[in-house]
């Protein structure tokens, strides 16, 4: 009895062991200890704009360069999950390459990626191209010197994590050879030590574990991007233009106006909650605003004629403006921004005295279409903005007219968090009453200096 029980005993764990089936291999993780850091780069599109034309030698076709993100972050979250850690956030890269002005037509040169890996202190820069459905890596060491090329994997229109897991599965086991050919190098190189022996260990009251931690993380601050901006202030003078045509049974009864240039200030301020967020920062559709614009004139009225010379008027010259606007970012480089806007503005004139004047305030609600077009890599970038005003009613704008507002705007971002603006700001302002018709048209020149986050 004691024999067949253990008989038994030996065939349950033979026939346990076989259900359970052989172990996993797993992939030695060892070797990438000694990687400071690994820089993964989107990979790059290449596609041909233009058309060759109807004529000899007329040939408008020229090759653009763009980066892929979506396909970036999926191939980071692979990758870094194979090397424990090692591998720099999506985020982080792309503000490295915002930062270094790095375009997607230069990935591919040593002395760039060479800069990249001193500026990020990696051991290893990973590039990819994506062409025809072929997604294609390529190792290159600090140097900027490709040490791995032609890793593929075809079938690619739109990256998904499993063809990221399959690239990863064939790029990872590669990047850790070099890196322990490299270890291996350094250690022969190295002339041999005699350790003298060390002392007692002292009492250590920090956490060894998580400072090992710490010091393999390369830090994910976010980098200054003038792309990416959170929110800006800006203040500055300017000069302003009015002109204001009546007509009707009254306007014969009114003071004319001599209208000329008088200084003015205006005062911007802007804030994009969508860019506080990682989850939705630095998206094409992540530029929504919340704005106020407000201009004021420095301004009295004067008689100077027709028997009112001497007479002195104080008066309140403004322009208030509220907006929620949404722009769509149409690819890197020197691609525009274009998007939509819609608000609340009031610009009024009040004469505060007896003179034969009109006092106006005009309310209305603003259409407007913008565009923001770089003209000098991230530095330097116009920006058009316009569209119809709907004019509210009110005791001169019993019949609104044809009305509109129009801005145009160059912006420079010359050092850190510093920038200015010098542009033009316009509205046409036509509405009636029964006795009254009025044109009201102002222009607004300005300089403003101001600072984004």
């Amino acid at each position: 009895m004691r024999r067949s029980l253990s008989i038994w005993i030996v065939v349950f764990s033979a026939a346990t062991s076989w259900a359970a089936g052989p172990a996993p291999l797993e992939l030695d993780l060892s070797q990438s200890s000694s990687l400071r850091g690994v820089l993964v780069l989107p990979p790059v599109s290449s596609s041909v704009v233009g058309k060759k034309g109807a004529f000899v030698g007329v040939d408008t076709r020229r090759t653009v360069e763009r980066f892929v993100l979506p396909a970036h972050g999926k191939l980071v979250k692979a990758i870094d999950k194979k090397l424990g850690g090692k591998v720099l956030s999506a985020d982080v890269a792309q503000g490295v390459l915002t930062r270094e002005s790095v375009l997607a037509s230069a990935v591919d040169k040593p002395a760039v990626l060479a800069r990249l890996a001193k500026v990020t202190g990696v051991n290893w820069v990973v590039t990819f191209t994506l062409n025809n459905g072929v997604l294609t890596a390529t190792v290159s060491d600090p140097a900027g010197k490709a040490v791995i090329e032609g890793l593929t994997i075809a079938g690619v229109s739109t990256l998904n994590d499993a063809q990221a897991d399959s690239m990863a599965g064939v790029l990872v086991p590669r990047i850790l050879e070099l890196e322990k050919a490299r270890v291996a190098a350094e250690a022969a190189l190295k002339p041999a030590v005699v350790e003298a022996p060390l002392p007692p260990p002292e009492e250590d009251l920090q956490d060894a574990e998580l400072d090992q931690l710490n010091a393999g993380k390369v830090s994910t601050s976010r980098p200054l991007d003038r792309n990416r901006v959170r929110a800006l202030v800006a203040v500055g003078p300017g000069a302003t233009l009015r002109g204001l045509a009546l007509s009707g049974e009254t306007a014969n009864a009114l003071a004319d106006l001599e209208n000329g240039v008088v200084v003015g200030l205006g005062i911007n301020a802007q804030l994009m909650p969508l860019e506080f967020f990682e989850a939705t920062s630095g998206k094409a559709w992540s530029q929504v605003s919340l704005e106020v614009h407000y201009r004021r004139a420095f301004v009295r009225a004067q008689g100077v004629a027709g028997g009112l010379e001497g007479s002195s008027c104080t008066m309140t010259d403004d322009d208030l403006q509220l907006r929620v606007g949404a722009r769509y970012r149409l690819g890197e480089g020197y691609l525009p921004t274009i998007g939509l806007a819609g608000g609340w503005s009031q610009e009024q004139t009040r004469f505060d005295c007896s003179l034969p004047l009109v006092s106006t305030t005009w309310r209305g609600i603003d259409a407007q279409l913008r565009v923001r077009q770089p003209l000098f890599r991230d530095l330097v970038t116009l920006e058009l903005i316009g569209g119809p005003r709907i004019l509210l009613p009110g005791p001169l704008a019993e019949s609104p007219g044809f009305s509109l507002s129009a801005e145009a705007w160059i912006e420079v971002k010359p050092v850190s968090i510093l920038f200015g603006r010098v542009g033009v700001r316009y509205s046409r302002l036509q509405a009636a009453n029964p006795s009254l018709t009025a044109v009201d048209s102002r222009t607004f020149l300005a300089l403003e200096l101001g600072a984004f986050l």
